[in-house]
């Protein structure tokens, strides 16, 4: 994959994980659950894609180990059915999505494909 082509990827997946998370500061409850908008669940549902995509793996359990979550949860989100979760569960996932398209999309040679990263500038 071109640099452009990884670059651009990881600030959509920060992008959209940066909206969900608003979305759901806004909306949780007292409880420290949330109710999460079709909208959010579908955009979850697409980064978790995304990065089994990345991981050359479709298997929901290997995601559920690799962004350390229940396989109950993940299937819940998965399937669309579930709209009410603990914050600190989906805030967690979008810790690892984050994290994990970081590794996946950095090019080998340790340089990041992210643009805020401090350079020697004297």
């Amino acid at each position: 994959m071109k640099k452009q082509n990884k670059k651009s990827l990881l600030n959509l997946i920060e992008s959209v994980s940066k909206n969900i998370r608003n979305n759901i500061d806004n909306t949780m409850e007292l409880d420290s659950k949330v109710i999460i908008s079709k909208e959010d669940l579908n955009d979850i549902i697409f980064l978790v894609r995304l990065c089994s995509n990345l991981n050359d793996s479709n298997s929901i359990p290997k995601l559920a180990e690799d962004f350390d979550i229940k396989l109950g949860t993940l299937n819940g989100l998965m399937s669309g059915k579930r709209l009410r979760f603990r914050t600190k569960t989906l805030t967690g996932l979008l810790d690892d999505i984050e994290l994990f398209a970081n590794m996946k999309l950095t090019d080998e040679d340790n340089i990041s494909v992210n643009n805020n990263s401090d350079s020697d500038e004297s």
